[in-house]
């Protein structure tokens, strides 16, 4: 007599499974993209009036206002999102590096001048 196996314990087993493997696509993406630039040693950013520019030893990258559709903050990080839908380009600016409170303000103003909050 053939019994069918315990579909139960199955369904649990890939239940989790897939938990799991939901849980840490978006870890194993940061951890390929900050292996992937780690070599290029540490990076400084300066955000003017004319746009923000981010530079290592290696090379130097200056991107206008007019790239960007808009910003949004969060309490770690201002994030400047691509005028185009369809591409990737983000901005990602870390609070961590700013000296006080005045100057994240200073940021925020400076940011919300040229972009719309979003």
């Amino acid at each position: 007599m053939v019994t069918p196996p315990d579909s139960s314990a199955q369904s649990a087993a890939t239940a989790v499974f897939c938990a799991a493997l939901i849980w840490s696509i978006p870890h194993l993406q940061a951890h390929h993209a900050l292996r992937t630039v780690s070599w290029q040693g540490e990076y400084r950013t300066s955000v003017t009036e004319t746009g923000i520019t981010a530079g290592t030893t290696h090379a130097t990258l200056v991107q206008r206002w007019s790239i960007f559709r808009g910003y949004r903050e969060t309490r770690d990080h201002v994030v400047l999102l691509s005028r185009d839908p369809n591409i990737l380009l983000v901005e990602v600016l870390p609070k961590r590096g700013l000296r006080s409170s005045q100057d994240a303000e200073r940021l925020r103003a400076l940011v919300s001048w040229h972009l719309p909050r979003i």
